[in-house]
């Protein structure tokens, strides 16, 4: 059975839960992509796509359909780990929490996102807002 979502209940739906997501870019085969959102402790989500729209959304997707929409401003990381990555990449946020993920790149946005490139495109986001620093692994000293 599919849902159709409208957008002002969609919308209702991500305020009440406290986090949004957005869009998404292609990828062959299902993944799974872990999101962390200010305090809550990290969760995983099966979908094949993830995109970043211009209502600040972050969307993922599995066969065509939404599974789950972050607010950018509420998220620290939305990131695929099935994906391997050259790259590791440790995360500090605002209350000294440390997180590392995979990735390739960092592409920062001018909508204040931070995108994590992977070998196949996309692998994630990195919200600015919960942000005290991002740095890869290897170049920390």
């Amino acid at each position: 059975m599919k849902t159709t979502w409208k957008l002002g209940s969609l919308i209702s739906l991500l305020c009440l839960s406290g986090a949004l997501l957005a869009p998404a870019v292609a990828q062959d085969t299902p993944s799974t992509f872990e999101v962390k959102v200010q305090q809550n402790t990290p969760f995983r989500v099966t979908a094949d796509r993830i995109a970043h729209n211009q209502m600040g959304l972050i969307v993922l997707e599995s066969d065509g359909e939404v599974v789950a929409v972050v607010q950018q401003h509420q998220i620290v990381y939305v990131v695929n780990i099935s994906e391997t990555a050259s790259r590791r990449f440790e995360i500090q946020t605002y209350d000294n929490s440390t997180y590392q993920i995979p990735g390739e790149t960092l592409v920062p946005e001018q909508n204040g996102m931070i995108r994590v490139d992977g070998p196949n495109g996309t692998m994630g986001y990195i919200s600015n807002s919960q942000l005290r620093y991002v740095v890869a692994v290897e170049a920390r000293q």
